[in-house]
């Protein structure tokens, strides 16, 4: 064999292996069993292993914890065998299927069209997540969205600042949006964590008469959107168009003459300010 060869070689195994280790990873910590106390050793075990080399063939990793917040005796969320109605597909397939999808929204990177013909450079977005641990805790006054987490349930899972933690609880009602809140905090250990309303957003959408395969599948899609949305919060990004309140930013059109904040935008020069969109380009709407 050449030198050339030889090279090729070299380099078709080493991206043969790295596909296999990131693979690997991904679907380790994912069972179909109740965790048993080896077991949660063994999560811990990962935890304290990948905390101090989270980068993975040149990617930045970003380890990621499932949490599924059950009332006291274990109903309304994903359990450990099924998704608490009746479907066989768990908070283990659940959390599996949403980082994978995260993943696949990682590769979905288009150019700006704002403002027109902008030559705002297009960056890798060089990093993966990667589900380190499914946790299910049953705890009736933390399992509707907006309700308090526990403390014992924060304090007892409380992880390294180079993971996320995901906390999936219920919503009662017949009709609910999927909405989500990022939170960070402790500005020395700049704990991470993000609380989705999915499991009420499943529950409503499966009472409702649809099936549960289709509505596991869409949710699915949609819990890895809101993630999405909300683990770039927790990596600081803020809104492009809203101000840190979470009002839109004022444009003249929207709120008359000398309203205009020039400072309301997300700190990041390469994206254009509503009241740029607005007033500049005449766009028809709010961009909020």
């Amino acid at each position: 064999m050449n030198i050339n060869l030889l090279s090729m070689a070299r380099l078709f195994f080493f991206v043969l292996f790295c596909i296999n280790e990131v693979q690997s990873q991904i679907h380790s910590c994912v069972v179909n069993t109740p965790m048993s106390a080896s077991e949660k050793i063994w999560f811990q075990n990962q935890k304290t292993l990948k905390s101090s080399n989270n980068w993975i063939c040149g990617k930045k990793i970003i380890m990621v914890n499932f949490h599924f917040i059950q009332d006291d005796v274990g109903n309304f969320n994903f359990n450990q065998f099924t998704d608490g109605m009746g479907y066989a597909k768990s908070g283990y397939d659940y959390a599996k299927e949403v980082i994978l999808e995260l993943n696949s929204r990682l590769k979905l990177n288009i150019k700006m069209n704002i403002p027109p013909n902008n030559s705002t450079q297009i960056l890798d977005k060089n990093y993966e997540f990667i589900l380190i641990g499914v946790f299910f805790h049953k705890n009736t006054n933390s399992n509707l969205y907006n309700q308090n987490i526990n403390s014992t349930i924060l304090l007892s899972n409380q992880t390294p600042q180079n993971q996320f933690d995901v906390f999936i609880q219920n919503q009662s009602g017949a009709t609910v949006g999927h909405g989500g809140n990022a939170n960070t905090t402790n500005a020395t250990t700049l704990i991470r964590r993000t609380f989705t309303n999915g499991y009420g957003k499943y529950r409503a959408m499966v009472s409702s008469g649809s099936l549960n395969q289709i509505v596991f599948n869409q949710m699915v899609r949609s819990e890895a959107s809101l993630l999405e949305h909300e683990f770039n919060h927790l990596l600081t990004l803020a809104h492009t168009v809203k101000s840190p309140g979470g009002g839109l930013c004022r444009t003249i059109k929207d709120n008359g003459p000398g309203s205009v904040d020039l400072s309301c935008d997300d700190d990041c020069d390469d994206t254009p300010t509503a009241w740029f969109m607005r007033d500049n380009l005449n766009a028809p709407l709010h961009p909020g």
